[in-house]
């Protein structure tokens, strides 16, 4: 089993590229299906479990499909991409949570693993004072946690691709668009590593183009603010680019 890691600034192309690789090579798993489809592997599920996993791939891949066919779509499927705000119901928020526990069963094998790393994540989201931000911080890292764990654990030839993996959510050391080098550096000596990992940057323009669509697609929830902030972000990857060549 290979990993490898994509990163770099925002709206860069990671997922895209990814995407690309597995239509392209059919032994290429993406790291973001991992507890869809190997959970089953290392814990045991309950058969509630079990739809939930296969409830939140259909509607991920239902996501897709939306996304990358809106300018093809007829009026009736239109309004079932506008629609799609009915996953929102207390049946999938159930499942929803479903899949969370899931991916903390897998989690907690994770940290058995590398508790300094689990502990420093926990102690630097716990800090953060907005509670939207520590939520979705906190629900990123667990699915982190549990994919990197599957990745490494999966008995397999294939090649896992991360288009966010630990590189890239270490922006969750960031405030107020500044790094804590010394905080990153401990965070960089802490994380398991990839086998490889692939760079990947664009000009200004072309990512605040990119920001512009995703925003107006609803694709990505993470929009820049302004170019400042985008050279900021441009920086902070150049560095983490530097700290993992040492």
């Amino acid at each position: 089993m290979k990993i490898i890691e994509f990163f770099g600034p925002p709206c860069c192309g990671k997922t895209y590229v990814c995407n690309y690789l597995k239509k392209k090579n059919k032994s290429i798993i993406l790291s973001n299906y991992l507890i869809h489809e190997y959970a089953k592997n290392f814990i045991k599920l309950s058969y509630i479990e079990k739809i939930s996993l296969k409830y939140m791939l259909f509607v991920k891949n239902f996501k897709k499909f939306s996304v990358k066919k809106t300018k093809n779509l007829n009026s009736n499927l239109r309004k079932l991409k506008i629609n799609k705000k009915n996953f929102n119901n207390k049946y999938s928020s159930y499942l929803f949570n479903k899949y969370l526990l899931v991916s903390k069963k897998i989690f907690f094998l994770y940290k058995r693993k590398n508790p300094l790393l689990v502990n420093f994540v926990s102690r630097e989201i716990n800090q953060i004072k907005d509670k939207d931000k520590k939520l979705i911080f906190k629900r990123w890292f667990i699915e982190l946690f549990a994919q990197f764990y599957i990745a490494k654990k999966l008995k397999s030839n294939k090649i896992i691709l991360f288009d966010e993996g630990f590189l890239q959510r270490s922006l969750f050391l960031v405030n107020k668009n500044k790094i804590n080098k010394i905080k990153l550096l401990k965070y960089l000596n802490l994380i398991d590593r990839a086998d490889y990992y692939i760079y990947l940057d664009k000009k200004s323009d072309i990512l605040s183009k990119r920001s512009i669509s995703r925003q107006k697609s609803e694709k990505n929830v993470f929009i820049y603010r302004d170019k400042k902030q985008i050279n900021k972000y441009k920086t902070i990857f150049k560095n983490i680019l530097k700290n993992m060549e040492k």
